[in-house]
């Protein structure tokens, strides 16, 4: 499984650290991410509030789980634009 996680702060490093872990995760991607996650994930140059470009990227790179880290706003507009982006 693809993972990508949404935020560059310590929540997002913690849930990108732990997701690696799994033996049914495949790769794990951050975005915006920061030094630390870079360490256990790749880190994608999108900031986390461009959630249209973020769903466009982790459907051009078929991503199995989005998950959105950054709180607020950011977290409530980017379920829903995930939600059914892949057919």
């Amino acid at each position: 499984m693809k993972v990508l996680v949404v935020g560059g702060g310590g929540r997002e490093h913690v849930l990108a650290w732990k997701l690696a872990q799994s033996p049914r995760v495949k790769q794990v991607f951050v975005a915006p991410g920061n030094a630390g996650t870079r360490l256990m994930a790749e880190n994608v140059p999108i900031a986390a509030t461009d959630i249209e470009g973020l769903a466009e990227w982790a459907d051009q790179n078929s991503i199995d789980l989005t998950v959105v880290g950054a709180g607020g706003a950011v977290g409530g507009r980017a379920g829903g634009c995930f939600y059914g982006s892949r057919t």
